[in-house]
Formats: structure tokens, C-alpha cells, sequence
């Protein structure tokens, strides 16, 4: 016997067919950038900002129009 769960690769095998579609790396990009660099850049620049007097989020909201 190999000890290789070939039931559990199958169904591997076929969940990742049936999803693999719907997911990208251009997908994950706009996740991220719409989703968490935000947060992050208004977090990061925030004592600048206010030394500044800049207001506002400082990317755009949807960058891939």
C-alpha cells in the first residue's frame, strides 16, 4: 500500500476544478487593494496626515474602473 488518500486527493482534485474559475491573482490584487491597503495606507500616514492637515482616504476607492 502507497498510504496516499486517493478518495481524499479525488475529492481535492475536484473541489479545486470546480473553484480554481472564480479565483485569480488579478482577483486577490483587487480584493486587497480595495479591501485591506486602505485601511492600512489611512493607519500608516495618519501623524503626516494630520501634521499636514490632509483629511480623506489617500487611495482611490475603486482603482480598477
Amino acid at each position: 500500500m502507497d498510504n496516499v488518500p486517493h478518495k481524499w486527493v479525488q475529492m481535492m482534485k475536484e473541489s479545486i476544478k470546480s473553484i480554481a474559475p472564480e479565483y485569480c491573482s488579478f482577483r486577490m490584487l483587487k480584493d486587497y487593494v480595495r479591501n485591506y491597503y486602505p485601511s492600512v495606507c489611512v493607519y500608516a500616514a495618519e501623524p503626516e496626515r494630520q501634521l499636514a492637515g490632509i483629511e480623506g482616504v489617500c487611495l482611490p476607492t475603486n482603482p480598477f474602473r
